[in-house]
């Protein structure tokens, strides 16, 4: 249950939200330290520390 409560969080945290209820749409803010470190590939391109260089 913890598991599905995190997993739950950080769609959430990804998805933007209009009046404070989700849209569905994924908008990941990579200036937020949590989603940065959490998404491993966008748009093609490896998002890994070692890609990041």
């Amino acid at each position: 249950m913890l598991f599905s409560r995190n997993v739950v969080n950080l769609l959430l945290l990804m998805t933007k939200s209009v009046d404070g209820k989700p849209t569905g749409e994924v908008i990941p803010d990579f200036s937020d330290e949590i989603i940065d470190a959490a998404t491993l590939t966008h748009g093609g391109s490896r998002r890994t520390p070692e890609g990041k260089k």
